[in-house]
């Protein structure tokens, strides 16, 4: 990506980059830069794997006037409760947040993971 010509692509350092994967690694799942177009949509994937070994990825971009902005602990541990056991296509939009579009998809990922075995 360095040698790219966009700036978008060329703009990270080894430092900026290590910890960007690092929390990617961590959480389970990356999130596309808010800095970058564009800017009305966010993305979210995380990885499908089979053992250790990364198969492909499942990533949902949104529009971000769509979610819900309520970040409070109570709001956001209500949304993981009842996406918990949710299917993506079953969220109510009067309860999706961005932690109840994160517990959905952790479990549509482990569905698909399952079938893999």
């Amino acid at each position: 990506m360095r040698s790219s010509e966009d700036p978008e692509n060329n703009r990270m350092d080894d430092e900026a980059f290590e910890r960007i994967a690092t929390r990617a690694r961590a959480d389970g799942y990356a999130e596309r830069s808010s800095d970058l177009e564009p800017r009305s949509s966010d993305t979210i994937a995380m990885p499908i794997r089979s053992g250790k070994r990364v198969l492909a990825t499942f990533g949902i971009t949104y529009f971000r006037s769509a979610m819900k902005r309520d970040h409070s602990g109570k709001a956001q541990a209500e949304a993981a409760h009842s996406a918990s056991s949710a299917d993506i296509g079953f969220l109510s939009p009067k309860s999706v947040n961005r932690a109840a579009l994160i517990e959905a998809m952790r479990s549509t990922v482990a569905q698909i993971e399952a079938r893999l075995l």
